[in-house]
């Protein structure tokens, strides 16, 4: 089993809000090490995992909850697109990372 699978495997064992919680954890990170140019590289490993994340969890969750993370790894996926090609500076995406935290904290329902 590869490393994707594993992590796949772990982050699938926890409950949909569990799931929820912790694509906005990976955002709230993203928001925080957007702070300083030089985390570049971990900023767009964390946007992939987020990606993924975001790919399995859809699936299970309620039809507007998953239409929005649909939405957001789109918004992801565009946002690392332009880091890589040098359009955007690293401390683009932390305001919208943040903004996507608190969504989808919210949407989890563990702040309830």
């Amino acid at each position: 089993m590869n490393n994707l699978a594993k992590r796949r495997d772990r982050f699938m064992s926890d409950p949909t809000p569990v799931r929820l919680g912790g694509i906005a954890a990976n955002m709230a990170r993203v928001a925080s090490c957007s702070a300083d140019a030089r985390n570049n590289e971990a900023v767009l490993d964390m946007i992939e995992e987020s990606k993924w994340f975001i790919e399995w969890a859809a699936p299970e969750a309620d039809l507007d909850v998953a239409a929005r993370l649909v939405e957001i790894q789109v918004s992801l996926a565009l946002c690392e697109l332009r880091m890589r090609n040098g359009l955007d500076g690293i401390n683009q995406i932390a305001d919208a990372a943040s903004a996507w935290s608190e969504e989808v904290l919210k949407m989890s329902g563990l702040l309830d």
